[in-house]
């Protein structure tokens, strides 16, 4: 079960059907989201990038034939392998076709300021880190 590090995938795939390109209010939510692990806004974008067949979209996509939402993003499932498809896009890919440069600086600016009480586990430890915490 992905629990909520799922929410870093939703967020990808709204990045690139947006082509990057989020309203104001969509990066509120993104943000929420991400930072501070809001389900509400979570729901929210999932609904917006098609629910689950838009994650598995995203999981197809990427190559992540491991991972699969079942009816909610709540009950998504996947395995470390495909969590580290999805990381190589955000930060070791900078010739990626699926996110561009925009999506993935903002991916990872939102991941490394979550706030203080989500950064537990094996962040807590570091100074400086990318998380999304499940």
């Amino acid at each position: 079960m992905t629990a909520s590090t799922v929410k870093v995938g939703i967020l990808a795939k709204l990045l690139h059907n947006q082509g990057g390109n989020l309203s104001a209010e969509q990066q509120g939510v993104a943000s929420r989201m991400i930072r501070f692990s809001d389900n509400d806004c979570a729901t929210e974008l999932y609904n917006e990038i098609g629910a689950e067949n838009g994650l598995n979209q995203l999981f197809q996509e990427l190559g992540m034939n491991s991972s699969h939402c079942n009816g909610h993003w709540a009950f998504t499932t996947t395995t470390a392998a495909d969590q580290l498809r999805l990381l190589h896009e955000i930060f070791l890919n900078p010739g990626s076709t699926y996110l561009n440069q925009q999506s993935r600086q903002y991916l990872q600016s939102l991941m490394g300021q979550v706030t203080p009480s989500q950064a537990w586990g094996i962040s807590a430890g570091s100074s400086r880190f990318y998380i999304k915490d499940g």
